[in-house]
């Protein structure tokens, strides 16, 4: 597995050796990008996994660029994607929840794997998880969408 960040690292996306699959988070700021990325990949032979809030709040404009849409906490559902891509039986869609981890605590989730990060790339690779979503549905954020619900 290799991550890529697009606003950090320098150069093109990654292409030696070729990834089958390739995992974008989407957000409103860069979906165009996002977009054009996948359609790259895919002209390549790549399948594309979209995922983040634009793809939670805006499936149907994500729907074309994506072969399997990941709605909701990715965390939860990253690593039956995996398994169900190499076994050659993606599902049309996975969805993880925001309210509860699948073992039904967020406290049984794995930790970040910071160490998988270029430490002079980043500002900081420390980062600590305090909350997932928002409770709050202020008038001009992303996270007011109707039907999305966060804890």
């Amino acid at each position: 597995m290799r991550c890529w960040d697009e606003h950090l690292l320098k150069g093109p996306p990654p292409a030696e050796p070729f990834p089958a699959l390739v995992g974008i988070t989407v957000h409103l700021t860069f979906a165009r990008r996002a977009f054009e990325l996948a359609g790259w990949f895919r002209s390549r032979g790549a399948r594309v996994v979209l995922g983040g809030l634009h793809v939670l709040s805006r499936p149907d404009e994500c729907a074309p660029h994506t072969d399997t849409p990941a709605m909701g906490e990715g965390v939860q559902i990253w690593l039956r994607i995996l398994r169900d891509f190499e076994r050659g039986r993606p599902q049309p869609r996975y969805c993880g929840s925001y309210t509860r981890g699948e073992s039904g605590t967020y406290g049984d989730e794995p930790a970040p794997r910071r160490e998988i990060l270029p430490r002079g790339d980043f500002l900081t690779s420390a980062s600590l998880i305090a909350t997932r979503g928002c409770h709050n549905r202020c008038g001009f954020c992303y996270l007011a969408t109707d039907g999305l619900r966060m804890p």
